[in-house]
């Protein structure tokens, strides 16, 4: 069984992975239309945008990303079931395809060696809607959900995924249905929050409630199912601090490296999210927006000339130790990140060696060692 561990990383001391960042918004700036019923699933319905896929995955990979993630957001059961007939039969396909068109992109950079597929599983129900989310698993019923997710993640597996996020979960009790659907898959498991934590009844932040998570997710890995790491994305990154935070100060930190689960973090750099039919705005931007512009589309001055770099770094010092970006973040935002991080590795190591210069000849010797362990 793949560990975290043995995942990837830059050649830094501070052993981070770097994740790749938002899909269907390159995708729609390459030229992708916007389809209001399956968002950017588009690209895998029609043959034609086959190649803008793969564009876009070399393009992350190419910046420096050592996880991409497969471009199957969209492939959500409630979008699925409005937009065809076929439905049911379409999911797996189409899901199974964004694997494969991932794997070409890394077989076309030569980075089999170094660079890993995160197979996706997408909320059940649109983005931010907790609320929905319930009432489908209600409607629905928890078989048909875990049906839903099973055939989702093996289709994944055969396209050629060599690890599963649960993405952008809603809920604790929709990440519970992924866990219990590819549980015994053999395949390691990253478990992603939506990084605001939205409570089903008001829709309104609950950061605070990270450390809760964090724990019924130790008892998950605890009960079998192969979880390496807790992630919170798509939503502003001082909210996903706020999850950091709330976890740094708890006790779960501790466990989660104990147990071998890392924390990772994603997150928006655009001025808003879209939320029971109306924007949120993070920036206060709103009366800037002309009527009818997705907030969603603005990226936040202050993310600017690689101003996001400045928030992982925040993430990375509340132990996060795998990175990336999620809506409106681009290859130049994971590029500018990549080089942050080689730049603290050629520092630690220059101190190294400066340290080791000054140090007895038998001690500097050991350090040699150690420092080579690292790279």
């Amino acid at each position: 069984m793949m560990t975290f561990n043995s995942m990837p990383t830059l050649n830094s001391n501070l052993g981070v992975v770097v994740m790749d960042g938002s899909m269907g918004r390159l995708l729609v700036n390459k030229g992708l239309p916007e389809d209001t019923r399956i968002w950017s699933a588009i690209a895998l319905v029609e043959e034609k945008y086959h190649p803008m896929v793969v564009e876009a995955h070399r393009e992350y990979i190419q910046a420096g990303a050592t996880l991409i993630t497969t471009s199957n957001y969209g492939v959500q059961p409630t979008y699925y079931r409005r937009a065809f007939d076929d439905w049911e039969a379409r999911i797996p396909s189409d899901c199974e395809l964004a694997a494969k068109l991932a794997v070409q992109a890394r077989a076309e950079c030569d980075a089999e060696d170094r660079v890993k597929i995160l197979g996706s599983l997408p909320p059940l129900v649109e983005s931010f809607r907790p609320d929905l989310a319930a009432k489908f698993m209600e409607d629905e019923g928890r078989d048909f959900c875990i049906r839903t997710y099973r055939g989702i993640a093996e289709a994944l597996i055969r396209g050629g995924a060599d690890i599963l996020i649960a993405e952008t979960m809603n809920s604790w009790e929709e990440a519970q249905l992924v866990i219990e659907a590819v549980r015994d898959l053999g395949l390691p498991l990253m478990v992603s929050m939506q990084g605001a934590l939205l409570g089903k009844e008001d829709l309104k932040p609950k950061t605070h409630l990270a450390p809760a998570i964090a724990e019924q997710l130790l008892k998950a890995k605890a009960a079998g199912t192969p979880i390496i790491s807790l992630c919170f994305n798509c939503a502003p990154p001082e909210q996903i601090l706020e999850c950091l935070d709330a976890i740094h100060m708890s006790k779960q930190g501790a466990a989660l490296e104990a147990a071998g689960v890392t924390l990772a973090a994603y997150a928006n750099v655009s001025v808003g999210t879209h939320t029971v039919g109306e924007f949120v705005y993070d920036m206060g931007e709103a009366a800037s927006l002309g009527k009818g512009v997705s907030p969603a589309t603005i990226l936040r001055e202050d993310m600017r000339d690689n101003g996001y770099v400045k928030f992982c770094r925040s993430f990375i010092r509340k132990g996060a130790r795998c990175c990336g970006g999620c809506c409106s973040t681009t290859p130049d935002d994971i590029r500018a990140l990549c080089q942050s991080l080689e730049a603290d590795s050629r520092a630690e190591l220059a101190l190294d060696v400066s340290s080791q210069e000054r140090a007895p000849k038998r001690f500097r010797a050991e350090r040699t060692l150690d420092v080579a362990s690292r790279l």
